[in-house]
């Protein structure tokens, strides 16, 4: 099924296949004409997976190393200043993708809320962990939104301030385990 090949997880063996084209490729890269070249290796992808798979996975340069405890909380005060423009914030962290960085913010609001409602007692159960896992970043980007200007906050949306500073407290908890 197309479908599935196009779902499926690049391989080392395409990964080899697709630097192998690109470093023989001219400057612009075209995309069409190296999925072309790819299917005549047997690899089915489209365009967009192959021109992503370069620019978040395989370009010189990227840094894929761990996270520190330093550049996790650097994250989240430069978020507190410029909110989800991932293509602002990640200049400020080298070699990261603005994909890496987004991802890395929300796996640590994930994170974060999950130790939150174990330290608080609640009930931690399965459910709690999917429903944590299954938010989606549109949504804990509202839940961690700030207010520049506590003045023209409304009651819906005092206190985001600090929810975000709440979080910011478990991340150094997790990184203290």
């Amino acid at each position: 099924n197309n479908t599935l090949m196009l779902r499926q997880k690049w391989t080392k063996q395409q990964d080899e296949a697709l630097l192998s084209i690109i470093h023989s490729s001219s400057n612009p890269l075209n995309w069409e004409h190296i999925t072309t070249e790819l299917k005549t290796l047997g690899i089915d992808r489209e365009p967009h997976q192959v021109r992503s798979r370069w620019k978040y996975n395989l370009l010189p340069g990227i840094n894929k190393k761990k996270w520190s405890k330093e550049e996790s909380l650097k994250l989240f005060e430069v978020y507190e200043g410029l909110s989800s423009k991932w293509k602002r914030i990640k200049v400020l962290f080298d070699g990261r993708t603005e994909v890496a960085v987004k991802n890395h913010f929300f796996s640590m609001v994930r994170k974060a809320l999950r130790l939150a409602a174990k330290l608080l007692g609640k009930k931690f159960n399965v459910s709690c962990t999917k429903l944590i896992n299954s938010m989606k970043p549109k949504v804990l980007a509202a839940f961690v939104s700030i207010q520049k200007d506590e003045e023209d906050c409304d009651r819906r949306t005092k206190g985001t301030t600090s929810a975000l500073s709440f979080l910011k407290r478990f991340v150094i908890l997790s990184y203290s385990k």
